[in-house]
């Protein structure tokens, strides 16, 4: 169920970083952190399997062009905000950055996970909650909570901001005085990570109202934007 999902996108937010934080430590510098994203997909590649054990071979009655509709549109929707998500350190690399650059703003971003893993825990619960009183014909229940998903993640500015304010013994806690540099940069990237909670919400909104093209409408303009 979605209980399941949800511990299994976190599991791999948490596994990503863990990993990449010890490889790291032990030297292997970009590399572990690329290592550290692989490992943690396989985390939650064996999460996912051990929940849910379909056969690769049997064939299903499922409609699937009705899965299509709704898959085409939200893998493009992913595509494009992964792509946006990780476009700065590609522009940093492109535009001349040094290795110890692009590490320390690698590092810096790494400690915005943590809401990247809140969004990943709560968009589908919303998603769930959404689509129940949706087929219940409940829209004002559903008008409601989504309101309230919204300020909920309004009501996370505070703490972006307490993050921003102690950048520094963040960054020296976590991964010791060596990258203290990133801390300017963490101070702004924790209101970024934000904003990307705030449109991960509102595409879980449209998906359960059954508009799933709207969500890469929303988020497929990003990349080119930044670009530009």
């Amino acid at each position: 169920g979605f209980r399941q999902r949800a511990f299994a996108g976190a599991s791999h937010w948490i596994a990503r970083l863990l990993l990449i934080v010890i490889l790291v430590e032990l030297g292997l510098s970009v590399p572990g952190a690329i290592l550290g994203s692989i490992g943690a997909s396989l985390v939650e590649l064996a999460i996912g399997r051990f929940y849910v054990r379909p056969s690769l071979f049997h064939r299903t009655a499922f409609p699937v062009r009705q899965l299509w509709e709704y898959a085409a549109p939200l893998f493009l929707f992913a595509v494009s905000l992964r792509l946006y998500d990780r476009l700065d350190l590609l522009v940093l690399k492109v535009l001349g950055g040094s290795a110890e650059q692009v590490g320390i703003y690698g590092a810096a971003q790494n400690l915005t996970l943590v809401c990247g893993i809140f969004a990943l825990s709560f968009s589908p619960l919303l998603l769930s909650a959404l689509s129940r009183m949706l087929r219940r014909g409940d829209m004002r229940s559903a008008r409601e909570m989504g309101q309230q998903a919204m300020r909920v993640v309004i009501g996370l500015l505070p703490f972006a901001g307490m993050t921003a304010g102690a950048a520094l013994e963040i960054v020296a806690l976590i991964f010791g005085p060596i990258f203290l540099p990133a801390a300017p940069l963490l101070a702004f990237l924790i209101f970024g990570a934000l904003a990307l909670v705030m449109i991960s919400v509102a595409t879980t909104i449209l998906t359960a109202a059954g508009k799933p093209g709207w969500t890469f409408a929303l988020a497929g303009p990003l990349v080119p934007l930044a670009i530009a």
